[in-house]
């Protein structure tokens, strides 16, 4: 949550077109920087938080308690939700309309799901860029799980989307996925670091063709391949 007023500091939607348009490729490789973040008490509580929420729900996915031990967690975990849900409140969507999300992009970008520290549903990916592909390690955990022992394969193609898209912000590319296929050639397995590895192929006006794979180990567990469609600066909708 911001400390100032939203309502108090909002840009016109001129001034976020403007400053959107003239720094695209910056503002989006700086937004996404996950290592360049520097959190503040605020941020840093939240991250602790979605931590913690996330070993709630990997504990609650496996848990075999007693009756009286899941309602007692329940009426505590209860509790704590209506007292979260008094308190200020500001959606990414709210952010990117209200100004926020420009004055502070990662604060924003790190709710992003897969991605962002202070989402708690899902392990985090960390994402790198060595200036030619796109590298994302995640380890999948229980809150993943499809079938027994291995993660659910829906997981493992937003991985896929995700370092694909991430390879292309790293461009300062502002796109939206078009097309995915994923060959899936074995399982991917819980508790294992899983490395996704995304390059460019083509580029063909606003339509951008990637290639990705997966190891585990060194050994390849699955590739795909997407189409991207680039958004054309000042088609914001805002």
């Amino acid at each position: 949550i911001m400390p100032e007023d939203p309502a108090s500091k909002r840009l016109s939607s001129e001034s976020k077109q403007a400053l959107f348009a003239e720094s695209t490729e910056s503002f989006l490789a700086r937004a996404w920087r996950q290592e360049d973040a520097r959190p503040d008490d605020v941020w840093q509580a939240k991250r602790d938080l979605a931590a913690v929420v996330h070993e709630l729900v990997c504990a609650t996915s496996k848990s075999d308690a007693e009756v009286e031990v899941l309602r007692a967690v329940t009426a505590a975990v209860k509790a704590q939700l209506d007292t979260l849900q008094t308190a200020p409140a500001r959606s990414f969507h709210d952010a990117f309309a209200d100004g926020s999300y420009y004055r502070d992009p990662q604060r924003y970008t790190d709710r992003v799901f897969i991605v962002g520290a202070s989402n708690p549903a899902v392990p985090q990916m960390a994402l790198t860029f060595d200036g030619e592909a796109a590298t994302g390690v995640i380890t999948y955990d229980e809150s993943c799980v499809g079938a027994p022992g291995w993660a659910h394969g829906g997981l493992v193609a937003t991985a896929f989307d995700q370092a694909m898209g991430y390879r292309l912000i790293c461009e300062g590319l502002p796109v939206v996925t078009g097309q995915l296929t994923v060959d899936y050639l074995r399982p991917t397995p819980l508790g294992k670091k899983v490395t996704y590895r995304a390059t460019i192929a083509e580029v063909v006006e606003r339509r951008v063709q990637m290639r990705a794979t997966a190891h585990i180990d060194g050994k390849e567990i699955g590739r795909a391949k997407a189409v991207f469609v680039i958004i054309p600066k000042g088609s914001w909708k805002l």
